[in-house]
């Protein structure tokens, strides 16, 4: 087999080997991007006022306030908890050991400033200042257009390019067998046809 040849036919079984050896992710390739989560946490913040620790979390129209103190996170019972933001205020009550609740207070989405006041016991007055911030809900997504191109897979465009480097391979080998016969020499020189 001449040099030429087989130097074209070396080239082919590359490409057409790489070309095959490229395909879909297998069992630990790239699986492409993972879809987008949301994990969602009920809005909260705390604080220390002292010895006391405060969490502020609001969850389904109501304002928890819990009450520890912060050295052994026990809870403090029989505070007395008033809160207010720029426009409301409410009194809060204890539903159990240092959870004081309220459903007198809403926020609106984004950043709130709540001011917690609680007296403990027969102890002064404290207020502490805090920040709630509310998630905007998700924008919804655009709607599709009227008509959108199909967007090929991995696959058909690995496919599709194979089959491409295989005819462009398919003439240059054409093209290379033309240019070693020369000009007018006849395809089937050196074949003698008898005809009886």
């Amino acid at each position: 087999m001449p040099k030429q040849t087989r130097t074209l036919l070396a080239a082919l079984i590359v490409a057409v080997a790489s070309a095959a050896a490229s395909g879909p992710a297998g069992a630990h390739g790239d699986h492409g991007a993972a879809p987008p989560g949301v994990v969602v946490i009920a809005p909260r913040t705390e604080a220390r006022s002292g010895p006391v620790e405060i969490v502020a979390e609001f969850t389904g129209g109501t304002l928890a306030v819990f009450l520890s103190r912060f050295a052994d996170g026990a809870p403090v019972t029989g505070a007395k908890i008033d809160a207010s933001t720029d426009l409301q205020s409410a009194t809060l009550t204890e539903s159990d050991a240092g959870v004081y609740v309220t459903k007198d207070i809403l926020f609106a989405d984004g950043r709130n400033d709540l001011s917690i006041n609680f007296s403990i016991g027969s102890g002064a007055a404290r207020t502490q200042a805090m920040t709630i911030t509310i998630a905007e809900p998700p924008h919804p997504a655009a709607p599709p257009p009227a008509f959108a191109w199909p967007v090929p897979s991995r696959r058909t465009v690995q496919i599709g390019g194979g089959t491409v480097l295989a005819a462009a391979l398919a003439v240059a080998a054409l093209m290379l067998a033309r240019r070693r016969r020369g000009p007018g020499r006849a395809p089937d020189e050196g074949i003698a046809l008898v005809a009886r």
